[in-house]
């Protein structure tokens, strides 16, 4: 019984420790959405192309929306003292640097003519 003891024991020290990851607090980069850009495509060929004329099948044709943004500010938390920045039983670590929208957008409207 004793050695049925030890061997759990072990087990679940070895997998404490192994969870015990040195996670670096990642950055956070807020930013806002600035322009919005709309190309219409045309897909009749072998390779998708931006369409300069008003004219394309519309079996071929596509929308490419870009949406601009830009960087607004950067933070940096400081870890905290007392614990480190554990995920249960893992080594995953969150991403270095993560982006934060100030806006979103939440609708999108696409209105034909014809």
């Amino acid at each position: 019984m004793k050695k049925l003891i030890i061997v759990i024991l072990a087990l679940l020290t070895t997998e404490f420790i192994m969870a015990c990851c040195e996670c670096t607090a990642p950055t956070f980069h807020n930013y806002t959405n600035t322009g919005l850009s709309l190309k219409n495509l045309d897909n009749s060929g072998a390779v998708v192309v931006e369409s300069s004329s008003n004219v394309v099948s519309r079996t071929a044709y596509g929308i490419r929306l870009r949406i601009k943004g830009e960087k607004i500010v950067s933070i940096q938390r400081m870890p905290s003292l007392f614990t480190q920045p554990l995920y249960a039983t893992s080594c995953e670590c969150p991403p270095d640097i993560q982006y934060i929208p100030k806006d979103s957008i939440t609708d999108i409207k696409i209105a034909t003519l014809s």
